[in-house]
């Protein structure tokens, strides 16, 4: 039994591409054929992904992007739209993780997990906005 490939071809847009997760979800997407929009706030390691998935000939671009200005996320879908004509996946990955446990203490709790908090929700939202924008209307 052959399993079929629903990623070839396809544009997908990954948030928080420039390492762990995101890295790897960009690398065997492209690997699969679909083109990748790698987007995250650190240029030097989205470019370092991109430059590592076209050494080994498949197809990805990048931007800086920080999730939770929707200006940027604005930006991110625009560039994907001008680079491929479209975007068929968004992949919500951007976000950040407190090292210690946020119980600790009330400091810990603040900095710690109110951070990641202050990134990823206003991320999901906004990328949810303009992905949803993008559809077109079918009547």
């Amino acid at each position: 039994m052959t399993m079929q490939n629903y990623v070839e071809g396809k544009v997908i847009v990954i948030t928080g591409a420039g390492g762990g997760f995101g890295k790897l979800l960009s690398e065997k997407s492209a690997a699969m054929g679909a083109r990748v929009v790698c987007a995250g706030r650190h240029e030097e390691n989205i470019k370092s992904v991109v430059e590592g998935i076209r050494a080994n000939g498949y197809e990805a671009s990048y931007i800086k992007t920080d999730v939770s200005v929707k200006a940027d996320v604005d930006a991110m879908a625009q560039f994907a739209i001008k680079q491929y004509g479209r975007i068929d996946v968004l992949v919500n990955n951007a976000g950040t993780m407190p090292l210690a446990f946020f119980w600790a203490s009330i400091s810990l709790y603040k900095n710690r997990y109110l951070t990641p908090l202050r990134t990823r929700l206003p991320a999901c939202f906004l990328c949810s906005i303009v992905q949803i924008n993008l559809i077109p209307i079918r009547i």
